[in-house]
Order: C-alpha cells, then structure tokens, then sequence
C-alpha cells in the first residue's frame, strides 16, 4: 500500500485497478457477450453508486479493455506499462 504522498505509487495502484477493470471486461464480452449497452449500463451504475469517482466513463472503462486486450500477452511490458501515469498509457494505445 502506498503511504503519505507517493504519487508513482498511488499511479501504479490505479493502473492496476484499470487492468483489473478491463480485463473483467475483456472476459465477459468474450464469455457472456457483453456489449455497448452493457458498457455503458456499468458506467451508469458507478456513477450512481460513486459519483465523487472520476474517470470511470464508457470511453475510459472500452480503454480500459483495451490496454488489458494489447498487453496480456507481454508480461514484463505490462508490468512496466502500469507505472506510466495513465494518459502516457492513452497516448501508447
């Protein structure tokens, strides 16, 4: 855990809550064929239950899918990918 104000490592605990984000997504599109509508259903329902979180859009969690799908395969990439601050990981996808 991070303590006082380590900002690369609060960085690395919030791409690794995006990882986790987009592959729970990348996994059920492919197992239960979630889609836009069921997409954009979970932004609402984050929104609604945590409406001081940002960043959690249905743009932002697709992205999210996206760089779990582009870097699952490359294991020493992504661990070095999830210390970028997460608009350097935007800019890469």
């Amino acid at each position: 855990m991070c303590s006082g104000i380590d900002a690369p490592c609060k960085q690395s605990q919030i791409n690794s809550l995006h990882w986790d984000i987009g592959q729970h997504l990348s996994n059920r599109c492919t197992s239960e064929g979630w889609g836009k509508g069921t997409v954009a259903a979970l932004a609402r329902l984050i929104q609604d239950r945590r409406p001081d979180w940002r960043g959690f859009s249905v743009q932002n969690l697709w992205r999210m899918k996206q760089f779990f799908e582009i870097y699952v395969g490359k294991p020493k990439l992504s661990t070095l990918l999830r210390e970028l601050p997460w608009s350097a990981n935007l800019h890469i996808v």
